[in-house]
């Protein structure tokens, strides 16, 4: 299941999935989506290690601020995956 994270000011909506277990131990994919003239520009990372899975339309250096963001969210992004996805309704 995909969850909605945040939504930025231009547009970019931020989504993560359910946390999926494999070999290496846990993990979860955040996707950043901007819209543009010709679709979206995309950002695909993993958490934990915030690899990029795949992108399209950023330049590096809106990917390392993405994952900057990623990095500085993780630890609230792995509760609500654990909660599924509700955290922030239930909080408020």
């Amino acid at each position: 299941m995909k969850y909605t994270y945040v939504e930025f000011a231009d547009g970019t909506l931020v989504t993560f999935n359910d946390i999926r277990k494999d070999k290496n131990g846990e993990h979860i994919d955040v996707y950043f989506e901007r819209p543009v003239d010709t679709g979206f520009d995309y950002l695909q990372i993993s958490l934990p290690d915030l690899d990029t899975a795949s992108f399209e339309g950023y330049s590096e250096a809106e990917i390392e601020d993405l994952k900057d963001f990623a990095a500085d969210n993780a630890a609230l992004i792995w509760e609500m995956a654990r909660e599924g996805g509700n955290h922030l309704a239930n909080a408020v």
